[in-house]
């Protein structure tokens, strides 16, 4: 037997990095007086970062998007949070209409504001898409849910300025058509009971997610009770990892069809017979 003295397994060292997200977001409440101007500026330390990079296409995108949002809304588009990752794959702005007001959505506990988040995205392919998502923000407590397209389009960057700034055009369509739908499936749906925990499996999130967002609901509850716990995990995360879960709440809310994404809406609780 050898005389060497063992050697204590050392734990795995953790080395801190930054964060790959630059957000910016007002201090002001929406509605507040000062929310306003505080989101302008938001937005503009946001392109500040972009043009800095020399993405100055950014700008240029943004504008249009802003734009064509408050033609289609009859109001301004004010600015709810400004964000990119560092590696500028993905620049996002979170726009909701001036005067709109938090709302109480049956099934669903708590107040939420209807917005809409415009983004451009770099494929691995280095191509650009343009994902528009409707949402929701509680503004009683944490709460975020996003209803994501799905796959979107790409557009080779050397199709130049007027074909990208139509395809934007044809994203921003989709994503209002996408909010009207939203609404009429949470309508439909967030007061059916279910079975909390095979409701939020259906989101095939982490177990350690999903057991966080039933905590302090019945087995038995309302589907929006359920998915309004998802959204709290998801509005407490870091801003990328919870847009995983913001999306997994808008799913439960407004599934998709098993033809298109092999998911099925959640069974509701079983009955004696």
């Amino acid at each position: 037997m050898s005389d060497a003295p063992r050697q204590s397994a050392r734990a795995p060292v953790r080395k801190a990095t930054p964060s790959r997200e630059v957000l910016h977001r007002p201090a002001a409440p929406f509605g507040d007086p000062l929310h306003e101007a505080e989101g302008d500026a938001a937005l503009a330390s946001l392109l500040a970062g972009t043009d800095a990079e020399g993405y100055l296409g950014d700008r240029v995108l943004a504008a249009a998007a802003r734009a064509a949002l408050a033609a289609a809304w009859g109001a301004p588009a004010c600015v709810l949070e400004a964000y990119r990752l560092r590696n500028a794959d993905r620049v996002e702005v979170v726009f909701a209409p001036r005067g709109a007001k938090a709302r109480a959505l049956g099934g669903v506990p708590g107040s939420w504001l209807e917005g809409v988040s415009w983004a451009v995205e770099v494929t691995r392919a280095d191509d650009l898409a343009f994902r528009v998502c409707p949402l929701l923000r509680r503004t009683d407590a944490a709460g975020w849910v996003l209803f994501d397209p799905g796959e979107v389009p790409a557009l080779a960057r050397a199709r130049g300025r007027d074909a990208l700034l139509a395809a934007q055009a044809d994203a921003i369509r989709a994503g209002l058509s996408l909010a009207t739908e939203a609404r009429a499936a949470i309508e439909e749906r967030a007061s059916v009971p279910v079975d909390v925990a095979a409701a939020l499996k259906t989101t095939s999130l982490p177990l350690t997610v999903r057991t966080e967002a039933a905590r302090g609901l019945d087995t038995v509850a309302a589907l929006g009770e359920a998915a309004a716990g998802l959204a709290r995990v998801a509005a407490e995360r870091e801003r990328e990892e919870g847009e995983a879960y913001a999306r997994g709440a808008g799913r439960m809310l407004r599934p998709r069809t098993v033809g298109l994404a092999g998911q099925t809406p959640p069974v509701p609780p079983s009955r004696p017979a």
